[in-house]
């Protein structure tokens, strides 16, 4: 069990220089036609015909979403994701949910999201249509709602910005409708509670919570 004050040291002092100065190319290997192990090559012209087969495989692949071994846990035991460290020394850490592509913010005690969630926008009057939030939530859920966080949103990760769009505002307190225009924002998606996958429970009015406290440990191979 790794205490979290921790966990983003750990996951720093497992990058090594060497894998990180990997240069992207080809390797090139002979595997034996009558055992398959194989001898590394600087081309596939050096296989023995008949004896060995050439193969090859790319150093770098295509860029995937950020990973680690560290996985966070619920006091029971419960698998809830990857671990997400954020930065500037935040009480608050990410937790990454494959199931949808995103991360979520939540503290070591298990209270989902920080500082009672975020805004969220929408093109049609009562907080309808299309949807968008502030830049800063790409890749992240962020909550909002009439009662509270209620209504969870995805920012689209790499998403362009929209600019100066005639939009209607869901706060915490409520839709507000009327023209409001925002410098930047980016579309999000609506995702149900129960899409991300959580063991959540309503610990308190208008919050969610894990069952904490939250620790972090290595993930089951």
């Amino acid at each position: 069990m790794i205490p979290l004050a921790l966990a983003a040291f750990v996951l720093a002092a497992l990058i090594t220089p060497d894998a990180a100065g990997a240069q992207a190319g080809t390797i090139y290997a002979c595997a034996s036609t009558r055992d398959g192990s194989l001898r590394l090559v600087p081309s596939p012209d050096q296989c023995k015909p008949g004896k060995e087969t050439s193969v090859s495989w790319n150093v770098a692949g295509p860029p995937g979403p950020a990973a680690s071994s560290l996985h966070v846990f619920d006091v029971v035991g419960h698998d809830l994701g990857l671990f997400a460290p954020t930065t500037g020394g935040s009480p608050w850490f990410g937790i990454y949910l494959s199931a949808v592509e995103a991360t979520i913010s939540v503290s070591q005690a298990g209270a989902l999201i920080p500082d009672g969630g975020t805004s969220a926008y929408f093109s049609d009057p009562d907080c309808r249509g299309s949807a968008y939030v502030a830049p800063g939530l790409a890749g992240m859920i962020g909550c909002t709602g009439a009662d509270g966080c209620q209504r969870f949103f995805r920012g689209r990760p790499q998403a362009p910005y929209d600019y100066g769009l005639p939009l209607q505002s869901l706060l915490m307190a409520g839709c507000v409708n009327g023209s409001y225009t925002n410098a930047a924002v980016i579309p999000a998606d609506e995702i149900t509670l129960e899409a991300l996958g959580l063991p959540l429970v309503l610990c308190a009015p208008l919050t969610y919570c894990l069952e904490g406290p939250l620790y972090v440990a290595p993930g089951a191979e």
